[in-house]
């Protein structure tokens, strides 16, 4: 993991932009915070970081000397700096000091700081860069491959579906597929469907008009007795009783 800095007068900042990306994604990890440039000094001779985000009006300290600094203790170090100042001459002289980048601030565009920090992890190690590229690519497409299996399984769960089917309408294989839905939601293809199929019988014991037997069929279940041991797994109570319970909500 690359080592992250951040250094801003303001908390409110620092949780913006600690809270602004997920660092985890980019191989990133945030390990200390500052305030000002005397404690900034002390943690980044303590961790030693590969990235330190600051802000150039940090204090009444001199900005070309402390980036001066600590540009001669961590030569290879990467500085982002993020300001709000309209002062293009000190900006300009900020980037002559060997700062590596600068973003205005407050941030307009989450994309611009993501593409930044690509653009500094790839300056440090871009073989390295390239793999983090290809796995968050890679986590996106598994997130919408998920997204999509579950919505169709939503329109679906009263019908009799297989792990083939869903896979085939998200365009991959089955096996693919069933590992995408392991690591987004922790369970296999059949017990993502039989939980679905569990909450939407919950919604139906709340209308007095079916019988248990019914909402079974009703969500997909041809075995009342599966029906009713998978519900008490999942809720941790029969149907009925599940029922009895929530009367007050039941038309």
């Amino acid at each position: 993991m690359y080592k992250l800095v951040i250094i801003n007068k303001s908390s409110n900042t620092i949780s913006i932009i600690k809270n602004h990306i997920i660092w985890e994604n980019y191989g990133c990890e945030i390990v200390a915070f500052a305030n000002d440039y005397t404690t900034a000094f002390q943690i980044i001779n303590e961790n030693k970081p590969d990235i330190i985000i600051c802000d150039y009006f940090l204090d009444n300290t001199d900005f070309s000397e402390n980036i001066l600094n600590i540009k001669t203790l961590l030569p290879n170090t990467k500085i982002l700096i993020i300001s709000n100042s309209k002062n293009f001459t000190l900006l300009k002289n900020a980037l002559n000091l060997g700062i590596n980048k600068f973003i205005e601030f407050p941030l307009k565009d989450k994309k611009e700081l993501e593409n930044i920090i690509s653009d500094l992890i790839y300056s440090i190690d871009p073989i390295k860069a390239s793999k983090l590229s290809k796995r968050k690519k890679d986590s996106n497409s598994g997130h919408l491959i998920y997204t999509t299996a579950i919505k169709y399984i939503e329109l679906n769960y009263n019908k009799k579906l297989t792990l083939l089917e869903v896979a085939e309408k998200t365009y991959i294989s089955s096996w693919h597929l069933s590992k995408i839905i392991n690591s987004h939601s922790g369970s296999s293809f059949n017990d993502l469907i039989n939980r679905i199929r569990i909450e939407k019988s919950k919604e139906l014991l709340l209308k007095a008009e079916y019988k248990v037997f019914e909402i079974a069929t009703m969500v997909g279940f041809s075995d009342i007795t599966h029906f009713s041991k998978l519900f008490r797994k999942y809720i941790g109570c029969p149907p009925n009783i599940y029922r009895n319970q929530n009367k007050d909500g039941v038309l």
